[in-house]
């Protein structure tokens, strides 16, 4: 009699596949072992897979669909999550913008822009106050713009 062993990947999909429903334990533990049963690798013959046997194409067209299921799964976890951020703060991704990271430096701005200097010499001015760019140095008078709004 040949040794046999189960596919792991069935295992793993087993315990992947009980977490994403609201089906007992038992009743997956059913399923899957009905289609372990049916999908058995022999412990002597290592390069199964690459053979063209019915069997050995069986499986890895079971162990493909498995992997597009655990994918597509994956995929609508993501974009729900991606959904809610954005529903929630209105953005979801890309950089902060500089009212988010420098909320201080974008108010001074404003007030000197409010008071008639020209982009420029805000840019000047916020530099020699000491708020400069991450890589130290002054802002621009594009990036002053943006700040503005």
């Amino acid at each position: 009699m040949k040794e046999i062993t189960i596919l792991s990947r069935v295992q793993l999909f087993e315990a992947k596949f009980a977490s994403n429903t609201n089906r007992p334990p038992t009743t997956l533990r059913a399923q899957f072992r009905v289609l372990a049963k049916t999908i058995l690798i022999p412990a002597s013959a290592p390069d199964f897979f690459t053979e063209d046997t019915p069997t050995a194409v069986l499986v890895r067209q079971v162990l493909g669909a498995i992997a597009q299921f655990e994918k597509t799964s994956l995929v609508a976890k993501l974009k729900a999550a991606r959904d809610r951020k954005k529903a929630a703060t209105g953005k979801c991704g890309g950089r902060k913008t500089y009212a988010e990271a420098r909320p201080d430096v974008v108010l001074l701005a404003k007030q000197m822009h409010d008071q008639g200097m020209s982009l420029r010499k805000i840019s000047a001015e916020l530099a020699a106050r000491g708020h400069v760019t991450a890589g130290g140095r002054p802002y621009v008078a594009s990036a002053v713009q943006t700040m503005l709004g």
